[in-house]
């Protein structure tokens, strides 16, 4: 296996941290399903460096998405759990699946003001209250933008989320599909740029 030239040992460290965290967070019923999904993925065309990237960007994101308090309750948990046995290479890839599909479901919108916010919380102590108040009016006006029917099927996939409900194969290979298409659509400027805006914003320089 090629060694990772996007990330240095420290960051992958950091992102094995985050990750487990992320684990640990989820019931035993969703575990359960990203396990499944994973194996049903080893059968599949392995994933390209660009895509690994995008799925790196996509478990950042929902970091920096978390408040302080849910991150502290994450950390906190991943250190009780660090003594118990060590995440196997299947729920280290269902993890890494989770956080794909998550990204995928996410508009554009959505994922350039999650970019926006992991930027300003590796570069600032503190978000001020006006760079939040900019943030929830962007929130908002992305979500005034919809149409009913696409504010009425996003409201329905949160109730389904918050329930645990496991995505059916269609709407995982949807949204897989999707995701794909859109990387696939950009030019290699662009991914480039994506990808470096990405690392940029993902860990402080300092």
């Amino acid at each position: 296996m090629a060694k990772s030239t996007f990330f240095t040992a420290e960051e992958l460290a950091i992102l094995s941290q985050r990750g487990k965290a992320a684990w640990d967070a989820l019931s035993p019923e969703e575990k359960a399903a990203h396990i499944a999904k994973s194996k049903e993925n080893n059968h599949q065309a392995t994933m390209t460096d660009e895509q690994r990237a995008e799925a790196s960007a996509a478990g950042k994101a929902r970091w920096e998405a978390l408040s302080d308090d849910e991150k502290a309750a994450l950390i906190a948990k991943s250190k009780e759990n660090n003594h118990q046995a060590t995440m196997t290479d299947e729920q280290r890839k269902a993890a890494s699946e989770a956080g794909k599909v998550a990204w995928a479901n996410l508009s554009e919108d959505e994922k350039q003001a999650r970019i926006a916010k992991s930027k300003a919380n590796n570069h600032q102590a503190v978000m001020t209250d006006e760079q939040r108040a900019e943030l929830s009016r962007k929130g908002k006006e992305a979500w005034n933008n919809l149409s009913e029917a696409e504010k009425q099927e996003r409201i329905a996939k949160s109730k389904a989320n918050n329930k645990q409900v496991a995505m059916t194969d269609e709407q995982r290979a949807e949204a897989s599909r999707k995701a794909k298409a859109e990387w696939n659509a950009l030019t290699d400027e662009e991914k480039a740029e994506r990808m470096a805006r990405t690392k940029a914003g993902m860990f402080k320089t300092a």
